[in-house]
């Protein structure tokens, strides 16, 4: 599978893995990447302290920085997901009211 961020240098997957950590940070984000099985996945995710509960540490993680770690809106459980997998991010300002 061929992805923008396997073609990116360093300083660009730097810059690529910090903008996105901002926008999980600030709000929902979706992400669509492709799983090991080579499945699709669409995921509604975010790290914000607002919207996710708290990560409860159950093993110790190392430190992966190719790996994002979030919490998924809809299953209500912390997933993570490899940036080089990634082929969409989709970010929505706001809310629609329905009125």
């Amino acid at each position: 599978m061929r992805t923008l961020y396997k073609e990116w240098d360093n300083a660009e997957r730097k810059m690529f893995r910090e903008w996105l950590g901002g926008m999980l940070n600030v709000g929902e984000v979706i992400v669509v990447f492709v799983k090991k099985d080579e499945t699709t996945r669409t995921m509604l995710c975010t790290t914000n302290s607002d919207l996710a509960t708290p990560y409860e540490k159950k093993t110790e993680r190392t430190v992966n920085e190719d790996v994002c770690f979030v919490f998924d809106l809809e299953k209500q459980a912390w997933r993570s997901f490899r940036y080089d997998t990634l082929t969409e991010v989709r970010l929505q300002i706001g809310k629609e009211q329905n009125n």
